[in-house]
């Protein structure tokens, strides 16, 4: 590698750096690094805002504006709305987490896609169980008969009365010391005599 190419290539990055993104609103202030991704997400979001303004005079003349398109809608302008001020400089909170932004980026682009072929079956039918997200079951937990709890509960009984033996189950044979708990005698066995 030659001085030259390395200098450029130093170049290229400082110049990368000094680079800042503009604010997806219009207003031209500059996103630095650490909220582009906010920035570019509200992009999306506004623009999918923009064809959902644009046709909205048509589906409310089709009788096909319902509150629940009126609701999912509002959910956009939230996301917009959080996406914008963490843009601006504000906290980092959002009230949609990201993977309901990206469902719902995803299911609107859809819906103005067949829109646009003339297609509103998509619209009108089933938006609503589409609309909320779907929580995933939780896993069962494993069943155990209730005869190997109870035996499984005797044992740790007995391991822990085991321990909790008298003084005279716990004193060496070897040397004649005794200990409080079964566990000081076998640690005095392992040490001195094993």
């Amino acid at each position: 590698m030659s001085e030259s190419w390395r200098a450029n290539g130093r170049w290229r990055l400082t110049r990368l750096r000094s680079m800042a993104a503009v604010c997806f609103c219009g207003c031209g202030k500059k996103v630095k690094l650490p909220r582009r991704a906010f920035n570019s997400t509200g992009a999306l979001v506004r623009v999918q805002l923009e064809a959902w303004g644009e046709s909205r005079e048509l589906l409310e003349g089709v009788g096909l504006w319902r509150s629940e398109l009126a609701s999912f809608v509002a959910t956009g302008e939230e996301m917009e709305a959080d996406l914008k001020s963490i843009s601006h400089g504000g906290p980092v909170t959002l009230r949609h987490p990201q993977k309901q932004m990206t469902q719902w980026l995803l299911r609107s682009r859809e819906m103005l896609l067949e829109l646009d072929a003339g297609e509103t079956a998509g619209i009108v039918s089933g938006f609503a169980a589409e609309d909320e997200l779907a929580e995933p079951e939780p896993e069962p937990r494993p069943e155990v008969a209730p005869d190997a709890r109870a035996a499984r509960r005797a044992e740790i009984e007995a391991i822990r009365q085991s321990y909790e033996a008298d003084p005279e189950d716990n004193t060496c044979p070897h040397c004649g010391a005794e200990f409080g708990d079964q566990g000081s005698y076998l640690a005095h066995v392992a040490s001195e005599h094993g």
